[in-house]
């Protein structure tokens, strides 16, 4: 039986080219480029979010090929820092960042994005529905909730955040929802290079191959708290 391509809808508005051809060898790059209807999606999802995130208050990147990189493509050089896990919590999700891109190429992982806004809530859900991502779930709560601790149980194999906090507090706020062998990922910028070096935690710097975007990716295994004794 051949797959059929799954296209939610026509090719995201404003999405060159040049984007498309970066889109997909990124996905090659990132070993995931043979997924059915994987580049589709993405890119419309690009388009999505330049779309309606900047309506919403989270983001102020208006153009689709900006939002291509440092949104979409940007939450997917995780790939490069670290495995996929069987669970991975979103926390202070906004947009879906870099919930929805994950929950994307990895359809057998279950994400749960975190954010108290209901802005993100409505926008995410609507998001993931249309992308048919049912491996997504968003909870519009506050990380430290009590119902978020009773969703992630045992605790998450990856947590990860992008633009939640300074990156010590980001740490702190994802720590206690990752299991004890798992990791928190906090997708960071230039104030990575200055930290400074601490048992089990390493940062990752992660370019984008055909761009000049580098993203640091701090990984931190297990519970580790950024807070010192």
């Amino acid at each position: 039986m051949k797959h059929r391509r799954h296209s939610p809808t026509p090719p995201a508005p404003g999405l060159t080219s040049e984007s498309r051809d970066l889109l997909e060898a990124a996905l090659e790059w990132l070993g995931v480029g043979s997924r059915p209807g994987l580049p589709d999606r993405l890119a419309w999802l690009a388009g999505e979010l330049a779309e309606w995130a900047p309506r919403l208050g989270l983001s102020s990147i208006r153009d689709a090929n900006l939002s291509l990189v440092r949104h979409v493509l940007d939450s997917l050089l995780l790939l490069k820092a670290v495995e996929q896990p069987s669970l991975v919590v979103d926390v202070g999700s906004g947009a879906g960042l870099p919930g929805l891109p994950l929950a994307l190429v990895w359809p057998d992982t279950r994400v749960v994005a975190i954010d108290g806004r209901r802005r993100s809530s409505w926008l995410v859900t609507r998001l993931a529905e249309t992308l048919s991502a049912r491996n997504l779930t968003h909870l519009c709560l506050r990380a430290e909730s009590p119902a978020v601790v009773a969703e992630v149980d045992q605790g998450a194999d990856l947590v990860c955040a992008k633009g939640l906090a300074k990156v010590e507090t980001a740490v702190d706020l994802c720590a206690p929802l990752a299991a004890p062998t798992g990791e928190v990922a906090i997708l960071g910028g230039p104030d990575l290079d200055r930290l400074p070096a601490r048992e089990g935690w390493r940062v990752e710097v992660v370019s984008l191959p055909g761009t000049d975007w580098r993203r640091r990716i701090l990984v931190v295994r297990g519970r580790a708290s950024a807070r010192r004794e």
